[in-house]
């Protein structure tokens, strides 16, 4: 890239104003190993991709109970693995809140989240988790943004080296917000320069990721988007297939993107 996009201490400071430090306390739940949870955290997930906001809402104050009764009823082997998934759960809340207009509360998630992988050893996690922190400040106005995610990706190809599929595809979505929070910000060219080494080390993954290319190519257009550039959001809306895109946000922001550019193209003065 042009310039070399650095955590700065402007960009430690503004996450430590906008995410509060503390601990979330739910109510006491009944028991649940690890199996289980698992399959909960999963479903989670699966319920975020698909944008069933409402429901989540709704559901996570006893998911998150669950959660932490997995983890205090763990030890031993068990234990990391338990908090591992607890973290992945504080992480849909974040995303949750965010979504929902509440940065406070997905800023004090992706906290917790934070601390729960540091427990665990879970680079990936981790990464997830920062990424939520990062968001709060994006939409906070902040450009030290950028820096925080750009430094969340670092830190998780230099613990895992990228080299199993759920690192790689967690890189790459970082990268991929990455750049969207550049181009939200003025810097297209270095969004399309982090756009293209993302997409070029998924060409290469030596095993499917969740992940992929057409998940950048979405990404790109979001950052044309956000650049106001709408011409190019419906050039590079080509080049995704739409059929293909596997979670219920991606496909919304495609179908928004195109429809927004194509109204906005159509308007334009000769």
């Amino acid at each position: 890239m042009k310039r070399r996009l650095v955590l700065t201490a402007g960009a430690v400071s503004t996450a430590a104003a906008v995410v509060p430090m503390g601990s979330v306390a739910w109510a006491a739940a009944a028991p649940v190993d690890t199996a289980t949870f698992a399959a909960v955290v999963a479903g989670a997930r699966r319920d975020l991709d698909a944008s069933q906001l409402a429901a989540l809402a709704e559901s996570l104050p006893s998911l998150l109970a669950a959660g932490q009764s997995a983890v205090d009823g763990t030890a031993g082997a068990d234990r990391p693995v338990a908090t591992g998934l607890f973290s992945r759960l504080l992480t849909v809340a974040g995303h949750v809140a965010y979504r929902t207009s509440d940065e406070a509360t997905a800023a004090r998630f992706a906290v917790e989240a934070r601390a729960h992988a540091e427990e665990a050893g879970d680079a990936v996690a981790a990464c997830e988790a920062e990424r939520v922190a990062a968001v709060v400040v994006r939409r906070s106005g902040d450009s030290g943004a950028t820096g925080l995610m750009m430094a969340a990706a670092d830190r998780l190809e230099h613990a895992t080296g990228l080299t199993e599929p759920t690192a790689l595809s967690t890189w790459a979505e970082t990268a991929s917000s990455t750049a969207y929070t550049c181009a939200g910000f003025g810097a297209l060219d270095d969004a399309d320069e982090l756009l293209a080494v993302a997409r070029a080390r998924l060409e290469t993954a030596a095993r499917p990721t969740r992940f992929t290319v057409n998940d950048v190519n979405v990404f790109a257009m979001s950052t044309a988007m956000i650049a106001g550039a709408f011409d190019l959001v419906l050039d590079r809306s080509r080049r995704v297939d739409a059929a293909l895109l596997t979670t219920g946000h991606q496909r919304a922001h495609f179908h928004k993107d195109v429809a927004l550019a194509a109204a906005a193209a159509s308007t334009r003065p000769c």
